[in-house]
């Protein structure tokens, strides 16, 4: 039989339009490939029973489903009995969780039928539950007369329900517990037509309220929120007060009065008055919510309407000032990235105030950075400020927003530099703001030849329309549109990207966006030069922007773009002396090795010592290291780095209170805002230890310098 995991792999190669390779399987699914195995294993059982062939393997390709067997199995799974699905461990403690929820008169005998597993197994299984409820602060017990009953903080009751029903409903097959839920809600209608209702008469009020919109995603956690609410208040349980601190903080927010429509809503459910702490619950909940901002041209000077605003902010404002320090990148549009960062950090950060849960879309997201972008490590660096403001329990969750959004904000000042034409695309992903923008910063990073126009919800994809040459979407479009639609994964390896590209050249040359480009370039081309062969000229201009504007980078290409920390810190940049008089100096000495060799221009020491004296030691990023930079235009010719070690320290300290010596001086010359991020990832990476700063700064040779660097160059 089929349980969940195996169901899902089977949906992934019934969806799939190319071969999966099994790594692609394990990461996406959360298996090691030994699990895939057994899984497939499962899956050809399955399919033999039902007189198909097994699932087909194409060397260095994967594993696929052929055609014939797609749609036969199709026909199957919709008439799989439920007792043919087997529930997980996971699985059953949801259910019995949302059974408790809407179900007074449980009883054991029920849940036995429904999962179809023993009054044993059912009994481990609370068993477990309760340990992880308790957890959140939930308990459950047994009242005679009573059955089962969820206690203790109801803000943490309903948004765990709401966390494992929106679990239990996204199971890919019909089964009693999606059965079980769908049931008659409050006596009135079954939960989904409650929550459509919410959805298309009670949100858009909040939206328009707040002036901005929620992802798909959002939108529907919070009606399910909101009907679950309605259920539990109808039944007299309400949330716990507020203290008047918390109050008052949340009555200066713009989501209060939201709070109110939601507030209404509810009170209409069930014909009385709530308590007011139902209402601080939806403002709290709200202002917890990410905003989906899909025209950030429309971002004006920030207007805060309270004090934990303005301290969101200006934390945001203080990290990407540490990152562009730190990181040596110059972002022009600084205000729109502080803006990203604070909407995010915003939402995290009420959440934790007000103790709420964080939201899954992070907690999903962090896994897959790592593949994505080389930030995490340096964000790391700057994170003290953002845990300050939130915490340390929720660290890997802020790392994560804050690298995604600096990861946009670098791909974004790049994109203009490596591509002489673009092609206008929309992202439509409706998994959340985060996913989005990830997807966004791979889409700008890999395929410079799209210029994303912005990332939408499903809702919102009509706006777009008529200003994008395509659609990149990571759900299925039902309705027809007269632009190509490819569909995409949120979650990009190398593999699907290379696979991406080939689709887009294939979308794109199906338009008439091509040759368009091709003529103006040749207009273009006759007002300054003579043509004398106007059709073979159109001809290569049509190669150029097929095969050279859209064609993937070689590895070689790749791996230039993206050098390793050994490959730019040399030995002959190198250098080991005893002391200098001045931190002046000490820069001077430190970038010698790159003006010897033509890297840099005098001008960008200069620029550099000029930095120092304008923001002060900022440049002493840890205990005895210092990073010089300054701006690419300010004399870098090529990418570059040179260390200087100083058997004496060097003080950068402007004040005598300051203690800001170095015996390390790296300096950066960096010729964009992305080239040079995996070798500083790298170098933060061995910075971050401090047995290896006391290696350094106690060498006496640079060959125990090399090999402490080489050993980060990976």
């Amino acid at each position: 039989m089929l349980d969940r995991r195996s169901t899902n792999l089977l949906y992934r190669l019934l969806q799939a339009v190319e071969p999966l390779t099994l790594e692609e399987c394990s990461r996406d699914l959360g298996v090691s490939k030994r699990t895939l195995y057994y899984d497939l294993r499962k899956i050809n059982d399955w399919l033999r029973t039902n007189r198909l062939p097994p699932v087909q393997r194409r060397p260095n390709a994967g594993i696929y489903l052929t055609e014939v067997t797609k749609s036969k199995v199709l026909q199957l799974m919709s008439e799989i009995p439920p007792s043919h699905y087997v529930y997980t461990d996971e699985e059953r403690r949801a259910g019995i969780l949302i059974a408790v929820f809407f179900w007074s008169d449980l009883t054991l005998d029920r849940l036995v039928d429904w999962l179809g597993v023993s009054r044993v197994t059912i009994t481990q299984d609370f068993k477990r539950l309760r340990e992880e409820l308790l957890q959140f602060g939930i308990t459950l017990t047994y009242q005679k007369g009573c059955g089962y009953v969820l206690g203790g903080d109801e803000r943490k009751i309903r948004l765990k329900a709401v966390q494992d029903l929106r679990f239990l409903r996204s199971i890919p097959v019909e089964h009693p517990l999606k059965k079980m839920v769908e049931t008659p809600f409050a006596g009135k209608s079954d939960l989904t037509v409650h929550v459509e209702a919410i959805k298309n008469n009670v949100l858009p009020w909040v939206e328009k309220e707040l002036q901005f919109r929620f992802s798909d995603d959002d939108l529907d956690e919070l009606a399910l929120l909101i009907a679950l609410s309605t259920f539990r208040v109808n039944q007299g349980h309400f949330v716990a007060k507020f203290d008047s601190k918390h109050i008052a903080r949340l009555k200066a927010l713009p989501e209060d009065r939201a709070a109110l429509h939601i507030l209404r809503y509810i009170e209409n459910a069930h014909k009385r008055r709530v308590p007011e702490s139902e209402r601080f619950f939806w403002t709290a909940v709200l202002a917890g919510t990410e905003r989906l901002s899909e025209n950030e041209s429309q971002l004006h000077e920030p207007q805060f309407h309270s004090e934990d605003d303005r301290r969101v902010y200006l934390t945001a404002q203080k990290i990407v000032e540490q990152f562009q320090r730190l990181a040596a990148v110059h972002f022009e549009h600084v205000d729109t990235i502080v803006w990203r960062i604070y909407e995010s950090l915003r939402a995290l950060y009420y959440r934790h105030q007000f103790d709420l849960f964080p939201s899954s879309g992070v907690k999903k997201l962090h896994p897959h950075l790592n593949l994505k972008v080389d930030l995490l490590s340096v964000t790391r660096r700057i994170a003290p400020a953002a845990r300050r403001l939130i915490g340390d329990e929720w660290r890997e969750m802020y790392n994560t927003l804050i690298a995604i959004n600096l990861a946009l904000a670098i791909f974004e000042s790049e994109r203009n530099r490596r591509s002489l034409i673009q092609y206008r695309a929309l992202i439509v992903c409706p998994q959340g703001k985060l996913t989005a923008q990830l997807l966004k910063a791979e889409v700008i990073k890999h395929l410079p030849f799209l210029d994303v126009v912005a990332t939408v919800s499903t809702r919102s994809l009509d706006q777009y329309l008529d200003s994008v040459d395509l659609v990149l979407t990571t759900v299925p479009i039902t309705n027809r549109l007269n632009k190509p639609v490819i569909l995409v994964k949120p979650f990009l390896s190398q593999n699907r990207l290379i696979r991406l590209r080939e689709k887009i050249e294939q979308a794109l040359a199906n338009t008439n966006q091509e040759e368009g480009i091709v003529t103006d370039l040749l207009r273009l081309i006759t007002q300054y030069a003579e043509v004398k062969e106007e059709n073979g000229l159109r001809q290569e201009l049509s190669h150029f922007i097929r095969h050279i504007v859209i064609r993937p980078p070689s590895l070689f290409e790749r791996r230039n773009q993206e050098p390793l920390i050994n490959e730019i810190l040399i030995p002959e940049r190198i250098r080991i002396l005893d002391r200098v008089d001045s931190w002046q100096e000490a820069i001077q000495e430190a970038a010698k090795p790159l003006l010897d060799e033509g890297a840099i221009t005098e001008h960008y020491i200069e620029a550099m010592i000029e930095t120092v004296k304008k923001y002060g030691p900022y440049i002493v990023i840890a205990p005895g290291v210092a990073l010089a930079h300054a701006r690419p235009e300010d004399g870098v010719r090529r990418l570059s780095m040179s260390l200087l070690k100083l058997n004496e320290p060097v003080d950068f300290s402007r004040t005598e209170c300051e203690e800001r010596c170095a015996h390390l001086i790296f300096v950066v010359a960096a010729v964009d805002n992305a080239s040079h991020l995996k070798a500083l990832s790298q170098l933060t990476n061995l910075l971050a230890d401090d047995n290896n700063i006391e290696q350094l700064i106690a060498a006496k040779q640079k060959e125990a310098i090399i090999d402490l660097i080489d050993r980060y160059a990976v």
